[in-house]
């Protein structure tokens, strides 16, 4: 640009500033203002591909700029398009002197000079970061000094130190690497990309954070630049970098490899700066400080305004730092002008919600605290509920008073897929792989078993394994609380020692499993503090968050529209943010009336106005001006606004975004890009004017709608366009092309654009594939109940039987039974009216399934058997085996232990003609258990062992798990407590490493048993009781009693007999269905009477549970230790003989009754208790 040119009809160039290899940086006069401003413009000579690149640069940090309003950064102007075609944005011009100027004429700065300097920059990037952004590029060159005094806001620490004293005003410039945390335009910091060298291109090395140069692009955040800041405390503190080297490569080795220099002070600083220094200079960003603000905190003691004001003094006195004021206004600018297009980007200050806002930052307060607290924030569409929302996550992540999480829901969400979003955002893990995922994590979690076990987990929630092997039964319904525990550690490690605010944004479309995770976050003690912002429609209080308002103690929030006066203020700030011009009242008074004072709307008829270029600065009037007919014909509703900004965009942009409805609420951009290029547009340039047509939000590699009523209004006209055939078919094949397309989101995707298509029969088929070949995938099974609501009314009589067949399954895996078995009849009188054979079978095998989990065991017998008859004539081996399990396990829940055998061992017959693999593992674990409670411990080991080894070539932790635990109940069994306590260890490694809860309560009862008899009961009670506390709650009767009897053992070992019979009778009220859990009560009845002298009542229980195992051959876990505590007594003739048969057994395991075995008959009268019993005698 030449000197004297005027550009964009109404900034002259004054001068030059910069010109580098991209672009350059001119000092321009804005002629409309009269003030001096930067303008920043790409060469025009640069090629096509770099300018691509470099207009989302620019793009990027306009929006950056668009999104910050503080004294200590720089303000952006005007952004827009020159006449060849280039974008241009302009800025305040700062005038005053850089810190790298200053370097090179002074190294080191007076201590308090340095303090008051730092202090500035550090609120600037408090409300930096608090926005989601990074400066990436923070080095001396982009920090100026100028004579104005600084304005911002005022802490009591501030105050406190003087602070008012007019310091230099710092501003930080240059944003254009500023990166959104959650927008990654460029991906500029991929392994792939570019060798390590080459990050100068893009940022300052000896700047540079470690995560910079190594392109961690995940690790990024706002510790990055707090890097940046201990390099510039060192430096100006000592007159050197803290890293150095003779090349670039030892540079680089020098700031990733090792420790900073020993940090000489040079300019009177405390020596309490060095470990401060040091801790900004970590080589891990975590190991730094969380927040801008604390670092400010500990700095502020450290200097003494009323020195800085001298040092700047005489910093300006020797340098010549000035500032020039502004110029009058020159007669040659145009008369219309096309306002900025930061009028499109800028976010709107809030304004009339003073009460609200105090609200929220007083509840903001007591969770800062260590309160628990809960803010609904409720009110129609537009009303500002997410702005309000994000004011408050900005202020208390500004004033660093806790961490935050937002959770967005979409509608193609499972269970908790909106907190998993939240949490790919939080960690930058978007379209990670699951290698890099989890080495991430364990990378900033430590390499601590624990970490390592959690980042495992987590990993598997966020990467889905796509052919995860079947493995042994584990309850379902204990899925989702696993997940939610997975989760809150999470949480905690996010969290840390601040509170976290877990904010449920658009709470109208989250999943139960959201709020469920949200009460439990409440509740839990991993978090030091909690608060939960809910944000939503005026009905969102319904379904499952009523009972989540109703247990606590919520502070209710309801937006109304704004009346005028904040309106019109919102409407200012935005089209005269310098205060020194006045919209025309004709505007203001429109704005109003058609927004009925809901300020999206008015700033959305703004936008729109600004698109179709109805709006313009009048030059004259200093005003913005708005066509009339645009006024007269101002949109009345959403829907009207939607169309009237479609309707201005170009054939090619409109027919993009009609496509990308088809794809979703969200999507990648290489799927987009996919389908725009099946359609013939360019991808690239495409996507980047919907972005900019503020049609789509970038949000890293992915694409969101920029109101939801916004994909709505689309995906209505897409019905009526005449390519709507064409693009639906275009879009189903690049979403079935896609790496992922049988995965759920994907899939449910497809499923949706099918049924927009019209194509009801194909996407019927398309779910059941789906859901019928990948069936063993527990996740997609939990979620199977709901996807199908999606095809419900278009599965017609051809798919009606396969319809049917799969509810029964997916109510069968929520555990819904009583819903399985009404579906399951409905099947069955489908599958006999049409002849169809495999529902039938399946219908039998699923109504015996809902039997066999509520109990009855019978009745789940003889529908099993049915199924079996059915699934052999069909000759379906596998399925006929997974029948057999199903049997043996019903016989084995009766103790009719050898019939449990059979059945076992037919289902492994079956498994080996079906050539299942996973079945037949199944099959010799369910075998060894049955081996087990037969007392034929050794064939049980040789059993369990063999199945642990195909557990372990297929890597399945909760196979190898359940083996561990099965060999810890034999060793126990067999008296060798020392191997039981081992391989229970590994079992719980195991089920840790699976997230199996339900299998780690099944551990942690054994654990209580091993305590009893190791002596180590005050062990066994904590344990028992943990877990009765765990179960609290759930349909576990014959868990919840077999940790009440760990407990009484433990408080009979203690000598509390009260309690220890308190527990005893919670057992018999509950009556559990396993006759070995009544056989371990009976003998700790015994023996609770023995210690009370109870005789009558301990000769009846011994008794009873002598016929437990004369009749069934049952000897419960932890019974040797139990016989243990009681033949020392001096029983009965009868008794004593009953109890060296019974010991001898358990020595001898395969001894078998004989004929003349005195008969032991189970008593008629009632099972009497302790107080029966003292009654009596």
């Amino acid at each position: 640009m030449q000197v004297g040119e005027v550009v964009a009809e109404r900034y002259q160039v004054v001068s030059t500033i910069a010109r580098g290899g991209m672009g350059e940086v001119s000092r321009c006069r804005d002629l409309a203002s009269g003030h001096d401003v930067a303008l920043k413009r790409i060469r025009p000579d640069i090629g096509p591909s770099a300018r691509g690149e470099l207009d989302q640069l620019f793009y990027k940090e306009a929006a950056a700029l668009a999104s910050v309003a503080h004294p200590n950064l720089v303000r952006a102007r005007d952004f827009g398009f020159l006449d060849d075609g280039a974008r241009f944005l302009v800025m305040e011009f700062v005038e005053g002197i850089s810190l790298e100027q200053v370097w090179e004429r002074q190294a080191v700065l007076p201590w308090d000079l340095v303090g008051a300097v730092i202090d500035q920059l550090l609120l600037g990037l408090a409300h930096l970061h608090a926005r989601g952004l990074v400066h990436r590029d923070l080095k001396p060159a982009n920090v100026m000094l100028s004579n104005a005094t600084p304005l911002q806001r005022h802490s009591p620490s501030q105050l406190q130190h003087g602070c008012l004293a007019p310091t230099p005003r710092v501003t930080i410039l240059d944003l254009g690497l500023a990166a959104f945390r959650e927008v990654a335009i460029l991906d500029i910091m991929r392994p792939q990309e570019e060798p390590r060298a080459q990050v100068a291109r893009y940022a300052t090395p000896p700047y540079c954070a470690p995560e910079q140069l190594l392109r961690h692009a995940m690790f990024l955040g706002p510790m990055t630049d707090l890097h940046a800041v201990g390099v510039l405390l060192y430096q100006f503190c000592s007159g050197e970098l803290p890293f150095d080297g003779e090349t670039d490569a030892e540079l680089l080795e020098a700031v990733l490899r090792r420790a900073p220099k020993p940090l000489l002070l040079q300019n009177g600083a405390p020596k309490e700066l060095d470990p401060i220094v040091r801790r900004l200079l970590a080589k891990r960003p975590w190991q730094r400080y969380d927040f801008a603000i604390t670092v400010r905190d500990e700095l502020a003691p450290l200097w003494d305004a009323t020195r800085a004001q001298e040092g700047w003094h005489e910093l300006r006195t020797r340098h010549g730092v000035e500032t020039a004021g502004p110029i009058a206004a020159v007669s040659s600018i145009a008369k219309r002008i096309r306002p900025s297009a930061l009028l499109s980007l800028q976010v709107a200050d809030l304004f009339g919600r003073e009460r609200e806002q105090a609200t929220l930052g007083l509840v903001a307060d007591e969770v800062g605290r260590g309160a628990r607290r809960v803010v609904t924030l409720l009110g129609e569409a537009g009303v500002g509920k997410s702005r309000l929302g994000q004011w408050l996550v900005e202020r208390v992540h500004e004033r660093g008073l806790m961490h935050t999480l937002r959770i967005s829901y979409g509608r193609a969400g499972g269970a908790l897929s909106g907190v998993l979003g939240a949490l790919e955002r939080h960690f930058g893990f978007s379209s990670a792989p699951a290698s890099v995922i989890e080495r991430a994590l364990t990378t900033r979690w430590g390499q601590d078993e624990n970490a390592r076990r959690l980042a495992r987990a987590l990993t598997r929630e966020l990467c889905p394994s796509t052919n995860a092997p079947v493995e042994p039964e584990s309850p379902g319904r204990s899925e989702l609380q696993q997940r939610i525990e997975l989760l809150l550690a999470v949480l905690a490690r996010i969290s840390g020692d601040r509170p976290l605010l877990l904010w449920l944004d658009d709470v109208q479309r989250a999943e139960d499993e959201s709020l469920a995770l949200a009460e439990a976050a409440l509740a839990s003690d991993l978090l030091p503090g909690v608060l939960v912002l809910i944000t939503g429609r005026p009905n969102a209080t319904h379904g499952a968050l009523g009972p989540l308002l109703a247990r606590y103690d919520v502070k209710p929030v309801t937006l109304q529209p704004l009346t005028r006066a904040p309106l019109e203020a919102m409407l200012r700030s935005l089209l005269a943010p310098d205060g020194n011009s006045e919209p025309p009242r004709e505007l203001l008074d429109t704005l109003y009336r058609a927004s009925r004072g809901n300020p999206l709307f008015a700033v959305q008829q703004l936008h729109a106005w600004w698109l179709r270029s109805q709006i313009w600065w009048q030059a004259e009037t200093r005003q913005y001006c708005v066509e009339e007919d645009a006024l007269e014909q101002v949109a009345r509703n959403t829907e009207t606004l939607w169309r009237e900004q479609v309707d201005v965009l170009s054939a090619e942009t409109r027919l993009a975004a009609l496509a990308a409805t088809t794809l979703g609420s969200s999507f990648q951009r290489t799927l987009l890009a996919q389908l725009l290029a099946a359609l013939g547009l360019d991808p690239a340039q495409t996507t980047l004017e919907l972005v900019r047509q503020q049609i789509l939000v970038p949000e890293r590699d992915y694409l969101w709608w920029y109101h939801d009523t916004l994909e709505e209004y689309l995906s209505s006209e897409l019905s009526a366009d005449p390519r709507a055939e064409e693009i639906f078919e275009h879009a189903i094949a690049s979403l079935r092309a896609h790496p992922l397309a049988k995965t759920r989101p994907y899939v449910l995707q497809i499923v949706r654009a099918l049924r927009a298509a019209k194509r009801d029969q194909e996407a019927a088929t398309e779910l059941l594939d789906c859901l019928e070949q990948r069936w063993d995938q527990r996740r997609l099974a939990l979620h199977a109940r709901e996807d199908l609501q999606l095809i419900e009314a278009c599965a017609g009589d051809a798919l009606r039987g396969r319809f049917l067949c799969m509810r029964c399954r997916a109510e069968w895996a929520s555990c819904d039974f009583a819903a399985t078995e009404a579906s399951a009849r409905e099947a069955l009188r489908w599958a006999e009216e049409h002849e169809d054979q495999r529902l039938r079978a399946r219908a039998f095998q699923l109504l015996g399934e809902a039997d066999k989990a509520r109990g009855r065991y019978d009745m789940a017998r003889g529908l099993l058997r049915q199924a079996l008859e059915s699934w052999a004539a069909l000759g379906e081996h596998g399925e006929a085996a997974v029948t057999c399990l199903a049997l043996a396990q019903c016989e084995h829940y009766m103790a009719r232990y050898e019939q449990a055998e059979v059945w076992v061992r037919q289902g492994l017959t079956l498994a080996d003609a079906a050539g299942a693999d996973g079945l037949q593992t199944e099959g010799h674990w369910w075998l060894a258990w049955v081996l087990h409670d037969r007392g034929r411990y050794e064939e049980a080991r040789s059993e369990v062992t063999r199945a642990l080894a195909a557990f372990s070539a297929r890597e399945s932790p909760l196979g190898i798990g359940q083996a561990h635990w099965l060999l810890a109940t034999i060793n126990g069994q067999q008296g060798d407590v020392e191997a039981a306590a081992q391989h229970l260890q590994s079992a719980v490694e195991q089920f840790e490493l699976a997230g199996e809860r339900w299998w780690l309560l099944a551990a942690a009862l054994m654990r209580a048993w091993l305590a009893n008899v190791m002596g180590d009961f005050p062990t066994a009670l904590n344990v028992a009781m943990e877990v009765c506390q765990q179960l609290e709650g759930l349909d576990t009767d014959n868990e919840t009693a077999n940790a009440l009897l760990a407990s009484a053992a433990a408080l009979l070992g203690q000598g509390d007999l009260d309690a220890a019979e308190e527990a005893l009778e919670q057992v018999r009220k509950l009556d559990p269905p396993e006759p070995a859990l009544h056989q371990m009560e009976h003998l700790l009845r015994a023996w609770l009477a023995v210690r009370k002298q109870v005789w009558t009542a301990a000769e009846d229980h011994l008794q009873r549970a002598l016929v437990i195992w004369g009749k069934l051959g049952l000897t419960a876990w932890a019974v040797p230790w139990q016989l243990g505590q009681l033949e020392s007594h001096g029983w009965p003739p009868s008794l004593q003989r009953g109890l060296r048969r019974w010991r001898a057994s358990l020595q001898e395991p395969k001894t078998q009754l004989s004929e003349d075995t005195e008969p032991l008959e189970r008593p008629t009268a009632p099972i009497p208790s302790s107080d029966d019993g003292a009654r009596g005698t």
